[in-house]
């Protein structure tokens, strides 16, 4: 118990501490902002319908950013491991992985999320007034919902090298 104590009266280790904090701490309280946002620009609007669905959205996706959150844990703790072995095929293997199942989760939501958005963009679950409204916001939520898992997966492995920022270019594999 002395060594942690002594460890956490050195100014090198709170920042050391603090570069990996940091940005994780950011990127979680930027979940919820995106929720808040879309709820501050849609409250300007005149019926309270237009809300409720922005609600229902954005309950949706933040469900769907924090599921994917196994994805970056997963690839962390693996890419610790290789590069604490210094095995650089298995960093490059790990993200591959990570990326490739990022993918084909991306592609079953958008084929689940099909028949809904038709649904959605006929007018059969919306009332008549907020069709074309629901075709613009559904694609736009669409399109940045389906690539949410690849930045998750691209930061674990920096992550997981003791670095901060993405997986692959600076600070990230191969460095």
């Amino acid at each position: 118990m002395s060594t942690l104590l002594n460890d956490w009266r050195h100014r090198s280790t709170h920042r050391r501490v603090w570069a990996l904090a940091a940005p994780m701490i950011l990127s979680n309280i930027s979940v919820p902002l995106v929720a808040l946002v879309d709820s501050a620009v849609i409250g300007h609007l005149p019926h309270a319908h237009q809300l409720g669905a922005v609600a229902v959205g954005s309950t949706l996706y933040t469900f769907l950013a924090w599921a994917m959150g196994f994805l970056r844990m997963g690839t962390t703790g693996f890419t610790a491991q290789a590069a604490g072995r210094n095995d650089s095929a298995a960093l490059r293997r790990i993200l591959l992985q990570g990326l490739l199942l990022a993918a084909g989760l991306a592609l079953l939501l958008g084929v689940i999320a099909l028949p809904f958005s038709h649904l959605l963009c006929t007018g059969r679950l919306v009332s008549r007034h907020t069709e074309r409204q629901s075709a613009a916001g559904h694609s736009a939520r669409h399109q940045s919902g389906q690539y949410r898992a690849q930045p998750v997966v691209r930061d674990g492995p920096g992550l997981g090298r003791g670095g901060v920022g993405p997986g692959v270019g600076a600070g990230g594999v191969g460095r």
